[in-house]
């Protein structure tokens, strides 16, 4: 799984040779956006690491909620 997205905007992957693209989940008062690349990534290794990676796409969509819930708690670290 290839993984790119920029800003609040779509997130793109390729799995397996096909790209798709989806919108991250709308936030509402965003604090702050700092580590929310982190946050995705880590909640992404650990669904993987809980579920497997049968249905990738379904695992980047649940990292995204994570992530996206992350934004409205200020700090990096802030919001767990």
């Amino acid at each position: 799984v290839a993984l790119r997205w920029a800003g609040g905007g779509r997130m793109g992957w390729l799995v397996a040779g096909r790209g798709c693209g989806e919108p991250f989940p709308p936030v509402h008062d965003v604090v702050d956006t700092v580590g929310a690349g982190d946050v995705l990534h880590g909640a992404l290794a650990h669904l993987v690491a809980r579920d497997g990676s049968a249905d990738p796409v379904r695992l980047l969509a649940e990292a995204a909620v994570v992530a996206s819930e992350s934004c409205r708690h200020p700090g990096a670290h802030g919001w767990f």
